[in-house]
């Protein structure tokens, strides 16, 4: 148990992205990539996970191991350690991680304040005091430091802010942790409440059959059926489920056809079509939905052609044309596009509205809040945006006067790792 006080801004800050799409049922397209707004992933060639960044809240699944700790006593671990072996693919949510072993079961671990780790009892807990006026405060966050083993026979996993859905190799659909949104797609059925009241669930439940791949949000999930037809739930603040208007859904509504990939952001969500067309939708208030302008879409928008891969983040998306090159756009506060900027101003609301050109020879990309980690085609790891979290692994091109540095364009990560390449040939 680790007992330390931490500022409340901390916490604000320690935002998430989106993770990128998870594989599907059919194609066997694994994500071996992952970047949240404090910690990455990555499942090297060999099948061993490796994990860096934030390890506040047992995110890194290393049994809170780090080589650096901060003055508020939070640890980090800066450069790639591996956490588990056989690994097939990964996800990661704002505190939380997933991956699927080669045999299909499910390993979780990191934040379980909404049950997002889909275990009850979890083996650590990390204590806050605070104070108010002069009455002190005990804040207790249960975390599970090491993955465990939570279910079997799964395909695919993809984590949000604080739930998590999965895919089983026969179709059926699963989700768990935070629901206040309805994001898990399950009615708002027998529901538990967390902390503050919001319902969650703390262990998967069934919702729904003949699914592909899931995408989950910060607040909202996407889900491609295996007849190719997209449906979505949870938040609809700003329109990223793609219905036409701004109501939540607590179950799951039909969206597009011909879909073959998803991805989803913190309110913004993206599909690929069968004919390689980039569809977007949502909010678009930094250009995160590449239409050239800063409109809300309430309804998909075609923006680009050609696209083989996507990934949404907190607010700025990445594609990977058929020609294997890389796009980025939307905001870029902390040169998480990697197109080469100056630092942005203290106030400055970065962002690029269209989609540009930053990288040839692309194979593999993954979106994080402030950072982008990609992979080319030879296997090597590019990585490019703020060290937030440390996991830049001692790169970085700039500097502001308060010592913050970041990586302006897609640079080499220095680490020996290399990663397998998609396959997406499911017979053999």
């Amino acid at each position: 148990m680790k007992k330390r006080v931490l500022p409340w801004i901390l916490t604000l800050l320690l935002a998430l992205s989106l993770a990128a799409p998870a594989g599907a049922v059919e194609t066997v397209q694994a994500e071996v990539l992952g970047v949240s707004g404090v910690c990455a992933a990555v499942v090297d060639d060999e099948g061993t996970l490796w994990t860096w960044g934030c390890n506040s809240y047992g995110q890194l699944g290393n049994d809170n191991q780090g080589d650096h700790e901060d003055s508020y006593g939070t640890l980090y671990q800066t450069s790639p350690a591996p956490i588990l072996e056989e690994v097939r693919s990964v996800a990661l949510g704002d505190f939380h991680g997933a991956a699927v072993k080669e045999d299909g079961t499910l390993w979780t671990w990191g934040c379980n304040d909404n049950g997002q780790v889909g275990q009850k009892r979890v083996n650590d807990k990390d204590v806050i005091w605070y104070w108010t006026f002069i009455i002190p405060h005990r804040f207790v966050t249960p975390y599970q430091s090491v993955p465990i083993q939570i279910m079997e026979d799964v395909a695919s996993v993809s984590a949000g802010a604080y739930f998590t859905a999965a895919v089983k190799e026969d179709g059926t659909l699963w989700t768990w942790g935070n629901n206040y949104y309805g994001q898990l797609g399950d009615g708002h059925g027998k529901n538990q409440k967390n902390r503050i009241g919001e319902a969650c669930r703390k262990s998967p439940v069934q919702v729904m059959e003949d699914v592909q791949a899931v995408a989950c949000g910060d607040y909202h999930t996407l889900i491609l059926k295996t007849d190719g037809t997209l449906w979505a739930c949870g938040n609809n603040a700003r329109g990223e489920l793609g219905t036409g208007d701004t109501t939540n859904r607590d179950i799951p509504v039909q969206v597009m056809t011909d879909v073959v990939d998803i991805c989803a952001g913190l309110f913004c969500s993206a599909a690929l079509k069968t004919d390689g067309t980039l569809w977007t939708w949502g909010d678009n208030e930094y250009g995160q939905l590449g239409t050239g302008d800063t409109r809300e879409r309430w309804e998909p928008v075609q923006v680009m052609e050609d696209v083989a891969r996507i990934t949404a983040s907190f607010m700025h998306m990445a594609a990977i044309k058929t020609d294997e090159t890389l796009w980025t756009w939307g905001f870029d506060r902390f040169n998480q596009l990697g197109t080469g900027q100056p630092l942005a101003g203290e106030d400055e609301m970065r962002f690029q509205s269209q989609p540009v050109q930053v990288m040839e020879d692309a194979a593999l990309v993954s979106a994080g809040s402030y950072t982008t980690l990609a992979a080319k085609t030879d296997g090597t790891l590019w990585i490019w945006g703020s060290d937030f979290g440390n996991f830049l692994c001692g790169l970085g091109d700039l500097e502001d006067a308060s010592g913050d540095v970041v990586q302006s364009v897609p640079a080499p990560l220095p680490v020996e790792l290399t990663v397998a390449l998609p396959n997406v040939a499911a017979e053999e």
